[in-house]
């Protein structure tokens, strides 16, 4: 059975978001699938539900986010088995490289990505997506613990909701700033390649 397709009998047997039963857990394979189903009608855009796993597939396999960079978090009553809990909420996390400046000193450093937080609409307002990221927030404390080598010193959450919610879990606004690169096909990035390096040699 997918965990989609699992759901409690009524509204009134749903758990509470502080009950002590609910867990954030690592998805299942099946739980990604029904994780992506679910969230598919705010984010699928125009694609049709095949294209739209399809893609998540494709991004899933990256050099960048393959090997557990990008891993799907579930929130879930940890008394129902495996692949049929019903999912109360979702996340995302993605594992990347990061720079570290502090006191005149760069260092390398591991930081994490936070997105796709999504709550069905018939589970909003029973504090699901609050208790997931209470839960996500611990995880990622306790990560900073581990050996400096490889721990992670800050996370990352881009909001379409305003600043408020995220902030109450540890997660303040900050200025954004970033740089576009527009796209360019390969010949077109070979002929310019080509330019550079020719006058390059010319100057030379």
């Amino acid at each position: 059975m997918i965990a989609a397709d699992t759901s409690y009998a009524d509204n009134a047997s749903l758990p509470s978001g502080d009950s002590p039963e609910l867990a954030l857990v690592l998805a299942t394979p099946q739980e990604r699938i029904a994780s992506i189903k679910l969230n598919s009608a705010v984010w699928q855009g125009s694609l049709d539900l095949d294209s739209y796993l399809a893609r998540e597939d494709h991004l899933a396999q990256q050099p960048l986010t393959r090997g557990g960079n990008l891993a799907c978090w579930v929130l879930v009553d940890r008394r129902q088995p495996e692949d049929e809990r019903t999912i109360l909420s979702s996340c995302e996390t993605y594992r990347k490289k990061a720079w570290c400046a502090q006191d005149g000193h760069v260092s390398d450093a591991t930081a994490y990505g936070v997105g796709s937080v999504f709550c069905r609409p018939e589970f909003r307002g029973k504090g699901y997506a609050k208790r997931m990221l209470q839960e996500l927030s611990r995880k990622m404390d306790a990560w900073k613990m581990e050996k400096a080598a490889s721990r992670t010193l800050f996370s990352v959450l881009f909001s379409d909701i305003g600043k408020k919610f995220y902030a109450q879990f540890g997660w303040h606004p900050f200025p954004s700033s970033h740089f576009a690169l527009p796209p360019m096909s390969k010949d077109e990035y070979d002929r310019t390649l080509h330019v550079q390096r020719s006058g390059a040699s010319e100057r030379a």
